[in-house]
């Protein structure tokens, strides 16, 4: 990791942002998802290089810092590295990062490995993922098969788009189920009843369409050519008759569910009965979806019996009248039961084709590419049926598409993590590399003391330490030094308080910090500041993300990740009351495989067993206890007052409202609601910019102060603040007029507001929010 100059600070990286929020993405569809006639080049902003906008670890293979790159970890931003092509003359501006920018997956096997290199290895993956039961190659085989693309990938664009049918129709067929449950049949009950039907029709026409694709794939692979030999091999001659039998019974399937549904216009003297024929063909179609999502899954990763398995999650519906079929002439009958189902369903054999062709011209290749490269928000918008609820991922509302905001996320929380273990130890060792581990100091609340005690030793600790120089450069802008300089406390004027109280950004910390008073008055401030005050032993490691030190950081932030979008749109909320986290006691053994990820010398994952002793069999019930609770009341504590709003805002939706849509309707109010963007909360992905009208309520106080309550008293927090910024208004006047509230700083503070920068390590904000 390149060490940080103690002047390198916002100044730098705010600038770097923007410009990079201002790259225009190639255009891969237009706005009615058709896909355009040919990828548009990466543009960036006149005067822009490459490693001026990118991230290290997330555009390319590096560190923060390597090439001068944007220094702010864990920001929610588009990888734009994938889109550099080995000829584009970008890639000869980035000669510096030649051969480090990624490249488009070829395989399957590199799908998962760039997935698993930027989140969790393959050996902590599974034990993450089993929490949402299912597993982090799960979401990149489903990547893949939109990478592939041809039938198989239009098979699962098919099941998509019908699940997310069927979704609706299931919806319908609950509000018809409640209208009827009243004493008296009223004409509201008989249109919600009909309104059920019409959506199961509609389900069940694109259960017919997904029908049609799987029987393409049938022949793409080629099951109907004759044996090579005579059938002696009875594996090959068991695939064929598999993958003819499991079309076959699919196609049974939707006969029966048609019929369900072909019922005329209901009548109010058989009601019930018909709305029970539409549930029960709601049931089965389900049955159908899941099973072919499990196939897809499967298939593509060339698990054996896949066919095998499509056909046993299926029912053995037979027809009455039709003989029992066998495998060499069952797909013969396979035209009868297609027209069949149309007919009863009111489609004909032009509007099937239709359909078929619709899905067919999406291009499964570049909604990959937006998959893959974060661009989840562009991508659902387009393609809606992305996040239709089905069993492939079973404890995610927004189904597939949550899969890979939950992927995107652990990548997040692991470049947060590894930023706060670097600040508090230095530059990581490999074990792969020669050398000892990091030789400085570990930065903690004692030596911090020890720094600011006396200029000369602040001076030779700048000097030594980049985890103190760049917390020392980042506390100049705390709660508390401000707090401090606002009371009369001295700075020096090359300070950077007194030099924005000017309205001016040309401070120059090296040479404040030789200042015997700037140094004093620094001092008494860390003294007497939230994180300096605390005496929990557990807690002394300095570098704080938001309050959290990196262990409560990533333990809070993996419950969090793993239990978004369970239950329906109760995306964070698993018992003990709305705003409270029972704590899962795995997420300490989860705790140690991501910490053993960021540091492979496995100098923090010691320290955490030593702070748990988590070091046997008996640890499990030993986590019960001690630590364990005292984790247990942070996570929950900073819940309560970090995300309460959005849990509020989630919870008071339908069950069957995924987070995606919450995310992307926006808050009732926007000063009300806290944003908690620096949350690891997944469906930030689907919305990145959901906070900016808070923020740009934010920015309106501060040039607009509220006046002093008349019982001199805040009645709220949100009143607190509003007096803290208006004497922040007061304090500096000048900046205020220069700089707020505009559109573009509004926006600079929304994205920061992600990530991992100065602000977010003084405790004193948090608690302000």
């Amino acid at each position: 990791m390149t060490i940080r100059d103690l002047d390198d600070d916002l100044r730098i990286d705010v600038p770097k942002l923007l410009e990079r929020l201002a790259v225009e993405l190639p255009r891969l569809f237009h706005d009615d998802g058709t896909p355009t006639a040919v990828i548009a080049p990466l543009r960036l902003p006149t005067g822009v290089s490459p490693t001026d906008v990118m991230v290290g670890g997330w555009d390319f293979d590096g560190e923060l810092g390597d090439a001068g790159s944007l220094r702010i970890a864990g920001l929610r931003l588009p990888k734009i590295g994938y889109y550099i092509a080995d000829d584009d003359p970008l890639r000869s501006a980035a000669s510096v990062l030649y051969g480090r920018l990624p490249r488009w997956p070829a395989s399957l096997d590199e799908t998962v490995a760039q997935d698993e290199e930027a989140a969790l290895s393959s050996a902590s993956a599974p034990a993450v993922m089993r929490r949402v039961n299912c597993t982090l190659r799960d979401i990149s085989i489903a990547k893949d098969v939109l990478r592939g693309g041809g039938t198989l990938g239009a098979v699962m664009i098919a099941a998509l788009q019908a699940s997310d049918a069927l979704t609706t129709a299931e919806v319908a067929r609950d509000a018809a189920r409640v209208a009827m449950s009243g004493t008296k049949t009223s004409d509201e009950c008989l249109r919600l009843v009909e309104v059920a039907r019409e959506r199961s029709a509609d389900a069940v026409r694109a259960c017919l369409t997904l029908l049609e694709l799987l029987d393409r794939h049938r022949v793409a692979v080629k099951p109907d050519e004759p044996m090579p030999h005579e059938p002696g091999n009875e594996e090959e001659k068991g695939e064929l008759d598999k993958s003819r039998l499991a079309v076959m019974a699919s196609a049974r399937l939707i006969v029966r569910v048609a019929t369900l549904i072909r019922l005329p216009r209901h009548t109010a003297p058989r009601l019930a009965y018909r709305n029970k024929q539409v549930s029960e063909a709601l049931i089965l179609a389900r049955t159908l979806i899941d099973g072919v999502l499990v196939f897809v899954r499967d298939h593509h990763a060339g698990a054996p019996g896949s066919w095998s398995t499509l056909r046993g999650n299926i029912p053995n519906i037979k027809e009455p009248k039709s003989p029992q079929t066998k495998p060499d002439t069952a797909i013969e009958l396979l035209p009868r039961d297609l027209n069949k189902s149309g007919n009863l369903l009111g489609l004909d054999k032009s509007g099937r084709d239709r359909r078929i062709a619709a899905i067919t011209r999406i291009d499964a290749a570049r909604i990959f590419m937006l998959l893959h490269s974060a661009r989840v928000a562009e991508a659902v918008r387009l393609f809606p049926w992305l996040a239709a609820r089905h069993r492939g991922f079973p404890d995610f509302s927004g189904g597939f598409a949550d899969g890979v905001t939950v992927l995107l996320e652990l990548q997040r929380c692991r470049a947060i993590l590894r930023e706060l273990v670097v600040r508090t130890r230095g530059p990581l060792t490999d074990r792969e590399e020669a050398g000892l581990p990091a030789i400085e100091p570990r930065l903690t609340i004692r030596e911090a003391h020890r720094a600011f005690a006396t200029s000369r030793r602040m001076e030779a600790a700048l000097a030594s330490h980049h985890g103190f120089a760049t917390y020392a450069r980042e506390f100049a802008f705390s709660h508390a030094v401000y707090k401090a300089h606002a009371a009369g406390q001295p700075l020096d004027p090359a300070h950077s308080l007194p030099m924005l109280q000017q309205g001016s950004i040309r401070w120059a910390s090296k040479l404040a910090h030789r200042n015997v008073a700037t140094v004093a008055t620094t001092g008494a401030a860390f003294t007497t500041s939230a994180v300096a005050t605390a005496t929990d032993r557990e807690r002394q490691d300095l570098p704080r993300f938001f309050g959290m030190t990196s262990i409560e950081f990533v333990t809070a932030s993996l419950q969090t990740i793993l239990a978004a979008h369970r239950r329906g749109a109760k995306a964070v909320t698993l018992g003990g009351g709305a705003h409270t986290l029972e704590i899962d006691w795995s997420i300490f053994e989860l705790t140690e495989l991501m910490l053993a990820v960021v540091d492979a010398s496995g100098e923090e994952v010691a320290r955490f067993r030593k702070r748990t002793r988590a070091d046997g069999p008996a640890s499990l019930n030993h986590c019960r206890r001690g630590p364990a609770r005292r984790g247990q009341k942070i996570i929950r504590a900073h819940k309560t007052a970090r995300i309460a709003a959005f849990e509020k805002k989630l919870t008071a939706e339908t069950r069957h409202t995924p987070a995606w849509k919450t995310m992307c309707a926006g808050y009732d109010t926007a000063i009300d609601a806290a944003p908690a963007a620096d949350q690891c909360v997944p469906a930030y992905w689907y919305n990145p910019e959901h906070d900016l009208p808070f923020w740009s309520t934010f920015q309106r106080a501060v040039k607009e102060p509220a006046p002093e309550p008349a019982s001199g008293q805040p009645a709220t927090r949100r009143d607190a603040l509003m007096l803290e910024l208006t004497g922040f208004a007061t304090w500096a006047p000048r900046l205020i007029a220069a700089l707020l509230p505009t559109q573009q700083t509004a926006l600079a503070v929304t994205w920061l507001a992600h990530g991992f920068v100065g602000i977010a390590a003084d405790p004193d904000f948090a608690v302000l929010r």
